[in-house]
């Protein structure tokens, strides 16, 4: 489920599990993560904290954007942009530049000849690619002439972390059921809850990926799947 300018809800599972694999949201005050292999923490961070952030060091990709990556792609008119610009594969691409704590970051936005979304990536600094989402079989709305993609691959090279998101066919502008409770952070027996916003978390870097140690120790923390499931969505 997604509301402009910034509410968003995913819950997934996979073909063989028997209940959520994971829980991904945003409401007006903060977002929220939480991955059933990862050792059952919810990890959450206020929005107007999130820009000088361990975690953003990391996926400098703000809520707005995951939106974004879902094929509701928006160019804000105060933003700076370059392009469009020709590829060689006949697609446009357009170029937008942010300032970040770890220096700029480019989004590469390649858009179809007749306006659709395609491919979105996100480089640092030093050129790097630090998340991308590509989008695939898109269809128009019958309702609302939007064209979405029905399947979308995100991908974060630095945490190691691939996930390909079956969409289906979104329904557009359609208000569903609970719309409030839809855009409450979870609450799962023994979670942790892990402010990414406390300047006391770090992340280690391993040879596989970077993975988040809270500020207090229990357990161990699971890094993220690095191969790329199926994941098909509950709600919408």
């Amino acid at each position: 489920a997604m509301h402009r300018p910034g509410r968003f809800r995913m819950r997934a599972d996979t073909a063989l599990s028997a209940g959520p694999e994971l829980d991904l949201g945003s409401n007006d005050a903060l977002f929220w993560f939480w991955y059933r292999g990862d050792a059952g923490n919810v990890y959450f961070c206020p929005h107007d904290r999130f820009a000088t952030s361990e975690a953003a060091r990391v996926v400098p990709i703000a809520p707005a954007e995951l939106i974004d990556a879902m094929g509701l792609a928006t160019l804000d008119p105060a933003m700076p942009h370059q392009g469009p610009f020709a590829r060689p594969d006949g697609m446009l691409e357009i170029r937008t530049i942010r300032d970040t704590i770890d220096g700029p970051i480019t989004k590469i936005t390649v858009v179809h000849p007749y306006g659709w979304i395609v491919e979105q990536h996100f480089h640092n600094a030093s050129g790097q690619t630090v998340f991308r989402a590509i989008g695939q079989q898109h269809r128009r709305d019958p309702a609302s002439g939007l064209i979405m993609p029905r399947m979308v691959d995100v991908d974060s090279p630095p945490s190691g972390f691939r996930m390909r998101i079956d969409l289906g066919n979104v329904e557009i502008n359609t208000v569903p059921d609970g719309p409030l409770a839809l855009w409450e952070m979870p609450q799962y027996a023994g979670a942790r809850l892990v402010d990414l916003s406390d300047p006391n978390l770090r992340f280690q870097q391993t040879s596989a990926s970077r993975v988040v140690t809270p500020p207090v120790a229990t357990g161990t923390t699971t890094a993220a799947p690095t191969h790329a499931p199926t994941w098909r969505q509950l709600s919408r």
